[in-house]
């Protein structure tokens, strides 16, 4: 190794032993640890980035007195190894974006599987607990509030419900966490990348969004699926359903409110009186509103309400 890559590859054990710390402290911070190893993949080598990872893991295992932080910061490194490579093989933003969310999912699993193999901890049944325990605490809320017996059965047995439908969403849950921890990880590695003098793909604007052709398929695949369910229903076709519907709707209702957003902009209104109105939308709980939001998001595939296309062509 360089002299230069042993002293930023201490400099970033140093902050990552640091991240893991206050992560075990506070449960919130685990989403930057892997920028440091990604920097150091991306302007060094794997081995480099490897290395400190190990080193960092050591040392948490020691302060901490615990080889499972250890192994949730090795497990953890994954997507930063991974973004790091592929920001040094100058992937694009897709690209780079789907290689984190992908690294991310596998993370996840790795990280379930093994805590419930070697610690007996199951973050799946974890959670199931914290959301009964929540219900429970809601429904005696409401209850002290005099609500209506007939609105407080519902609401029981709609929260009956939700650990079973938590369960059966897990897949497209880890996707969508894949994505959260992505945009996090690429929008700190753009601002450090960039204080080092380095630029890496950039996102298109909010009002460019748009999805493959391919993935209004998948939307109609799913309703269409959705239909067959109801009356060949098993437990396997009922996963796959509600997972695909889930994903291509919110992939849609995203692409929806790009159309909004580019609306407003180009009907002059200012920024806040946008950022206003957006919220109040999504805030509003009106079911018709967010399908008004998808289903205009699928028939931009068609129609391109924006011109992306004719501007592109141009």
């Amino acid at each position: 190794m360089r002299i230069n890559a042993v002293t930023e590859g201490a400099m970033s054990v140093t902050i990552i032993v640091l991240l893991s710390i206050l992560n075990a402290i506070f449960g919130f911070l685990g989403f930057l640890i892997p920028i440091p190893i990604a920097v150091l993949v991306y302007r060094h080598n794997l081995k480099v980035g490897g290395a400190a990872s190990l080193a960092a893991a050591l040392l948490v295992s020691l302060i901490l007195m615990s080889p499972l932080f250890g192994l949730d910061l090795i497990i953890g490194s994954i997507v930063g190894i991974a973004l790091g490579l592929a920001l040094k093989e100058n992937f694009k933003f897709t690209s780079l974006f789907i290689v984190g969310v992908g690294a991310s999912i596998i993370a996840s699993l790795l990280r379930i599987s093994s805590f419930s193999v070697i610690s007996g901890f199951n973050a799946i049944d974890t959670y199931l607990e914290t959301i009964e325990e929540v219900s429970q605490q809601t429904l005696g809320f409401l209850q002290n509030m005099g609500i209506s017996e007939q609105f407080l059965i519902q609401y029981s047995q709609e929260l009956a419900a939700l650990p079973s439908l938590f369960k059966m969403l897990i897949p497209v849950l880890l996707v969508f966490l894949g994505v959260f921890e992505t945009i996090i990880a690429l929008f700190v590695l753009k601002i450090v990348l960039n204080r080092l003098g380095v630029s890496i793909p950039k996102a298109p604007p909010f009002i460019e969004w748009k999805w493959p052709w391919y993935f209004v398929w998948g939307f109609i695949l799913s309703k269409a699926m959705l239909i067959v369910e109801q009356y060949y229903s098993n437990d396997i076709l009922q996963i796959i359903v509600i997972n695909t519907d889930t994903f291509f709707s919110a992939a849609f209702f995203i692409q929806g409110l790009a159309i909004v957003w580019s609306f407003l902009i180009k009907a002059r209104i200012s920024r806040v009186f946008r950022i206003i109105l957006v919220v109040l939308l999504l805030i509003s709980g009106n079911v018709l509103i967010y399908y008004f939001l998808i289903m205009f998001g699928v028939l931009d595939t068609w129609f391109d309400f924006r011109k992306l296309t004719v501007d592109k062509e141009e």
